[in-house]
C-alpha cells in the first residue's frame, strides 16, 4: 500500500465508519499474514486519523479471538495478495457469517485486489495472462463478479466473464482503486471502475 493510492476511498470509508472514532481491523490473509504489510497498513491508516488499527492473522490466531476483533471493529479492511487463500481461510475458519453480521450491524468493509475479488459469489483467482479461472467466493455481495487490476487490454476476459455470468454485474477495478461496503445494498466504487 502506497500512500495516496486509494486515499479518496480510504477517507470515505473511514468517514462512514465513524471518522476519528473508527476502530479498524486489517486482514493481511491474502498476503500470508505479512508483518511488513501489517506495519505499512497500520502506519498509513493511523496517519489518516482513525482511533486504532488492529490486525487479524487467520491461522496464527484462534478463531474466537478473531471473531471478537471483528465484533469490536467499525471498519474491516481485506488486503491484497492471493485470492484463493483468503477465500479458503475465511471459509475454513467460519468467518464469512461473522463478516455478514458485521455489515448488518453497520460496519464498513473495504477490499483491495484479492480482498475485493473474494467478496463476490464467484471470484476470479487467476492472473489475466493465464487461463481465466474462477471459484466460489465469499458471497458477501452476490450480484457482482469483481475483477481487480483492470486494464483496457483485459476487456476480452471481462466480456467472457459477462457471458459466463449474464445475470451478474462484472465490476472491473483499475489499479489504485478499491471498493467499500457499508451494507450489501450500499457499495461504493472508486472512480475509474467500470461495470459490464
Amino acid at each position: 500500500m502506497i500512500e495516496n493510492e486509494t486515499l479518496a476511498i480510504d477517507r470515505a470509508a473511514i468517514f462512514e465508519a465513524g471518522g476519528s472514532r473508527a476502530k479498524v481491523l486489517f486482514f493481511p490473509t491474502a498476503a500470508y499474514n505479512s508483518d511488513d504489510y501489517i506495519k505499512i497498513f497500520s502506519d498509513y491508516y493511523m496517519g489518516l486519523g482513525v482511533m486504532s488499527v488492529d490486525s487479524a492473522k487467520i491461522g496464527n490466531e484462534k478463531t474466537d479471538l478473531i471473531i471478537n476483533k471483528i465484533r469490536h471493529s467499525d471498519l474491516i479492511y481485506l488486503g491484497g495478495g492471493n485470492t484463493k487463500k483468503i477465500i479458503e481461510d475465511f471459509v475454513n475458519n467460519n468467518l464469512v457469517n461473522e463478516v455478514i453480521s458485521f455489515l448488518d450491524g453497520g460496519g464498513v468493509l473495504v477490499g483491495i485486489s484479492a480482498g475485493a475479488m473474494c467478496l463476490s459469489a464467484t471470484a476470479v483467482v487467476s492472473e489475466y495472462n493465464d487461463k481465466l479461472n474462477v471459484m466460489a467466493g465469499l458471497n458477501i455481495i452476490n450480484n457482482f463478479v469483481i475483477v481487480a487490476h483492470y486494464d483496457l487490454c483485459d476487456e476480452k476476459n471481462l466480456k467472457i466473464l459477462k457471458h459466463m455470468y449474464p445475470n451478474k454485474k462484472v465490476v472491473a477495478i483499475p489499479e489504485k482503486e478499491a471498493l467499500f461496503i457499508k451494507d450489501c445494498d450500499n457499495i461504493k466504487l472508486g472512480k475509474g471502475i467500470k461495470i459490464f
